[in-house]
């Protein structure tokens, strides 16, 4: 079977970029810029490519709204600004459909409503190389320390059946 691709915003792409990359079936993980309209400011977004026979589109959803907070809007911490917000880029209807549904599913782990915007990408833009792999080339970095690896450990923990050595 080929490959899929989704795209997700969620607050600081290096973030989504070091707890996709640990997933089991993820074959790609790269962190860009995502201009969901011209109207629109652009989006920290990922790419991410990976095996529907291994994982599929729900699942990597419901890691999604569990790796940031999708209750609130423009902000993940200390990110605030439009370019943080909470975004799943659909291809085509039915990953519309599979989303409504996950976020519908979702909203029970939540006392807040989940704000997670629904769109079509019109454009992704991959960051600098700089940028890409951030986490593992950076460890040591207090972002890196404070930010991420908890987590990545709060994904390893609630996830452990999906979760793979880099």
């Amino acid at each position: 079977m080929e490959k899929s691709t989704l795209f997700l915003a969620g607050g600081c792409y290096w973030c989504l970029e070091a707890i996709f990359q640990r997933i089991k079936g993820v074959d790609e993980v790269i962190s860009g810029m995502a201009f969901p309209d011209t109207q629109e400011p652009k989006v920290e977004t990922i790419k991410i490519v990976y095996d529907p026979e291994i994982i599929e589109l729900e699942t990597l959803l419901e890691v999604f709204l569990t790796s940031h907070d999708p209750t609130t809007i423009n902000r993940q911490g200390n990110d605030v600004g439009p370019e943080y917000r909470s975004v799943i880029f659909c291809n085509d209807r039915h990953e519309f459909q599979i989303a409504e549904k996950v976020v519908y599913e979702m909203q029970k782990y939540y006392n807040d409503p989940i704000v997670t915007q629904l769109r079509k990408l019109k454009k992704f833009k991959p960051a600098p190389t700089s940028h890409q792999n951030y986490y593992n080339k950076n460890k040591e970095n207090a972002y890196c320390t404070n930010i991420i690896s908890p987590k990545i450990k709060k994904f390893k923990e609630k996830f452990s059946s999906l979760y793979k050595v880099v």
